[in-house]
């Protein structure tokens, strides 16, 4: 990639996801565990998310711990219990991710600031080149595409 230019929305959503790779022993075709590089799609949602808190690191830390107790919970009471706890459990974890989902999607907006989403930069970048062409297209439309108004230019 060329350091001068912009890095597009694929560069960057790239970027996050080898960021996000781990190493897991996968077993190959003969029954072989091997080393491979496994995406984690946990890891991809809670950086992707916009959360203007300090506490959000511990959040994801307490909820992803209060989530294995889920899966504890059958070496610690019987069988029916311990799926009705894990139901509950992973329902309430369910809650939290929409609630979280919902205060990424937040947008606030006052005369000097503003705390944008995802969603809204990604719009805005391409705002920017629409601007740009309408801007370029009052000049003329073929101006606005490079041409210039010389016609030796044209002859070469």
């Amino acid at each position: 990639m060329n350091s001068d230019a912009q890095p597009t929305p694929a560069d960057v959503l790239d970027f996050i996801g080898d960021g996000c790779e781990q190493i897991v022993d996968m077993p190959d075709g003969n029954g072989k565990l091997v080393p491979s590089l496994v995406r984690n799609h946990k890891k991809i949602g809670y950086k992707s998310q916009n959360v203007d808190s300090n506490c959000y690191g511990d959040f994801a830390t307490e909820s992803e711990n209060f989530l294995l107790l889920a899966e504890e919970a059958k070496y610690n009471m019987s069988e029916p219990m311990a799926e009705s706890l894990k139901n509950a459990i992973k329902a309430r974890f369910q809650a939290w991710e929409y609630g979280i989902d919902g205060k990424s999607s937040e947008s606030l907006r006052d005369g000097h600031n503003a705390r944008t989403t995802l969603v809204d930069k990604f719009i805005r970048n391409r705002q920017e080149r629409i601007v740009t062409l309408k801007d370029d297209a009052k000049k003329g439309i073929l101006e606005g595409m490079g041409f210039t108004g010389d016609k030796e230019d044209r002859r070469d």
